[in-house]
């Protein structure tokens, strides 16, 4: 435990430098810009998978009447942004492991585990998603009221909503 002004405080986890970003993310072009942002100033590095590329294109074209030529355009300046790392593959084999979670998002928190045990071991995931409701605590540790953390999980998993308060879109 570290000292800070006459109390004591408990040391941090420490800040994800990698994370998984959700479709919902996405979806807002705010947040879509302020992730990629992230990436650009090697903040973060940033994955996702084919299948949440897949559910943010058929939203947004559903949703916000998105030209499909324009969505495809920003997907490609999105990938190349990454430099070709941002898909992450092999995932399906942890989907049992998140038997809690939503249905519609145990691919999420199965490509995030797989994040971090194949592609960043040893490295606290960012799970970044705006629908924390979906993962609950026995699956995943929060660590913040918009991210999930992933990591090597040992023991029993722990949630803590943050203080501050989070703007949104």
């Amino acid at each position: 435990m570290a000292r800070r002004r006459g109390r004591i405080a408990e040391t941090a986890p420490p800040v994800p430098r990698v994370a998984l970003i959700d479709a919902n993310v996405f979806f807002s072009p705010r947040m879509r810009d302020l992730v990629m942002q992230l990436r650009e100033l090697e903040i973060i590095q940033i994955h996702w998978t084919q299948e949440i590329e897949a559910e943010w294109t058929r939203n947004v074209i559903e949703k916000q009447d998105a030209d499909p030529k324009s969505i495809e355009d920003c997907l490609a300046g999105m990938r190349e942004a990454t430099d070709g790392d941002w898909e992450i593959a092999g995932y399906d084999k942890y989907q049992e492991n998140f038997d809690a979670v939503d249905g519609k998002d145990r691919h999420v928190a199965a490509a995030a585990y797989k994040l971090s045990l194949d592609n960043w071991p040893g490295q606290p995931v960012a799970l970044v998603t705006r629908n924390v409701k979906d993962f609950p605590q026995k699956s995943v540790r929060c660590h913040a009221s918009d991210a999930l953390f992933l990591g090597p999980l040992p023991g029993a998993p722990v949630r803590r909503r943050a203080r501050a308060n989070h703007h949104r879109d």
